[in-house]
């Protein structure tokens, strides 16, 4: 057999018999810029003084205070803290935070001040039966803003008072949903006051100024039309992308008088939750329950991806709605997708990675709950909801489910009908070749796919070859790393192979 070049990316079908040159599986890989292999880089623990969080960490954000100190927010279910120095302090809000409702707890089935808060309502759908609660973080000049969905008060705190607690912001709506900060220095409100379907923004400048009637200020306030719950909102170089389940917005800025403007783009699928869209250079890309899709500034289309189809075979659909989240890894070009994966618990436990700048997919494991890159820093910060961890340090994974590994798509003889035989295989590869073993999927029955079976695994030796000796009828090649060290890349693969019979 010569040798074969697998494209970047993988191809995941749910038929294994499949004869396509390409990797079907694979957990820790990337492709830089679509064309160098190599292992996704390790991660270490942040360790914080002042830990640990007391509820589990949903959304973080850093920026820069007037006086050049770096802070970092970490927004939780039921606290937020702020760190600097590797230092935590906690500023959730004086009374607490109520815990997050459960997919049936009586929040939001029906007019905001209807029944008891988290009752259930005999014969009433939940609204988190459908939609995810948010958590929102930015900054407001030097000043921290947080909101919980659930909780609905915009809270201000301020670096120059670095042991004071979060405070509701004077004047705001309350019964929020969540907010954007906008380039023009407004405060925009999402299913404002309790009334899912409105939006609205402070006063340039003026975070304390909510008055909508005022012809001296330049707040102000729409009502999506057809009226439906705001599930989500983006900023982007674009505008503003407001999504609900009827009707996908645009918000744009255009000054006096009206200072915004709403626009339709069309009635498109929302994004499964609100923490699983991001912003990159093309738009805006969310991860829905039809699969991926990205805004280009003008339309909005399907972002194919070759490895869905076993997603969705995968994924709990009502867990996926409350876990799910998206960290752009802007520093690789990346977006990583977390969702829930019913085999494997509660909380997130799969990613689908996109390199944007390609359009190379890349599947794992990995439970995150929230990340973020800021700056020039080569090095993500995400939570597992309990731990905070530096990415890309490395080649040690901490509590990973798997090491790195590959497994490439069906490799056999006239389609499966005859069978094969592999005695050796020799691999391209750049750099440490002991970290990596070899071995291969065996299947004869088609029908049958519990029956498959796999080799030993083997390394490379002396002269460069893997010396093995299997046949079968559909062969697949799986790599796996099986040392912390850098392997850089594989090229093209030669195996020395023979047909045989047909039965």
């Amino acid at each position: 057999m010569p040798a074969i070049e697998f494209p970047a990316g993988v191809t995941t079908l749910l038929s294994r018999s499949a004869k396509i040159s390409n990797w079907r599986d694979g957990n820790l890989i990337r492709w830089d810029d679509g064309n160098t292999l190599k292992p996704m880089g390790g991660w270490e623990q942040v360790v914080l003084s002042g830990g640990p969080f007391a509820s589990r960490v949903r959304e973080m954000h850093r920026w820069v205070a007037l006086n050049g100190i770096i802070w970092t927010a970490y927004l939780c279910e039921q606290h937020c803290y702020v760190e600097s120095g590797n230092s935590l302090t906690d500023v959730t809000p004086v009374g607490g935070i109520p815990a997050p409702a459960g997919l049936n707890a009586g929040y939001g089935e029906l007019d905001y001040g209807k029944n008891n808060y988290g009752v259930d309502v005999p014969g009433a759908v939940s609204t988190l039966q459908k939609f995810s609660a948010a958590w929102t973080l930015n900054n407001w000049g030097q000043d921290l803003l947080v909101m919980w969905s659930y909780e609905g008060k915009l809270y201000r705190w301020s670096p120059t008072t670095p042991s004071s607690k979060l405070v509701a912001v004077t004047g705001a709506p309350i019964t929020n949903r969540q907010f954007i900060v906008t380039p023009e220095r407004h405060v925009m409100l999402f299913g404002m006051g309790g009334n899912y379907g409105d939006f609205g923004w402070c006063s340039q400048e003026d975070l304390n100024d909510w008055n909508f009637a005022s012809i001296t200020n330049t707040a102000g306030m729409y009502t999506v039309d057809p009226l439906s719950p705001i599930v989500a909102a983006r900023l982007s170089a674009a505008g503003i992308l407001v999504f609900t389940p009827t009707m996908t917005h645009v918000v744009d800025y255009i000054g006096l008088p009206y200072i915004y403007r709403i626009r339709p783009v069309g009635r498109i699928p929302t994004p499964i939750s609100a923490s699983s869209v991001a912003a990159i250079p093309d738009g805006v890309v969310w991860f829905s329950v039809e699969g991926f899709w990205l805004w280009n500034g003008t339309a909005a289309d399907i972002l194919p991806c070759s490895i869905w189809d076993t997603v969705t075979n995968r994924m709990d659909f009502a867990r996926t709605v409350r876990e799910s989240n998206v960290v752009n890894v802007a520093s690789r070009g990346e977006l990583w997708f977390f969702w829930v994966d019913i085999a494997y618990g509660l909380e997130t436990s799969r990613y689908v990675a996109l390199d944007y700048r390609s359009r190379v997919w890349m599947p794992g494991f990995l439970k995150r709950t929230c990340g973020f890159v800021y700056g020039n820093d080569r090095n993500p910060l995400m939570s597992d909801g309990y731990k905070v961890w530096k990415h890309e340090t490395g080649f040690v994974y901490p509590e990973a489910q798997f090491m790195p590994y590959l497994e490439s798509q069906t490799l056999n003889i006239a389609g499966g009908e005859r069978w094969i035989t592999i005695s050796k295989i020799h691999p391209d590869i750049m750099g440490d070749r002991t970290a990596l073993a070899f071995s291969l999927a065996l299947n004869n029955d088609r029908s049958n796919y519990s029956k498959q079976r796999y080799t030993a695994q083997r390394t490379v030796n002396q002269h460069g070859w893997v010396d093995i000796r299997e046949t079968g009828r559909d062969v697949r090649l799986r790599i796996d790393m099986i040392a912390n060290r850098d392997w850089s890349t594989i090229g093209p693969i030669i195996f020395d192979s023979k047909p045989r019979g047909g039965r």
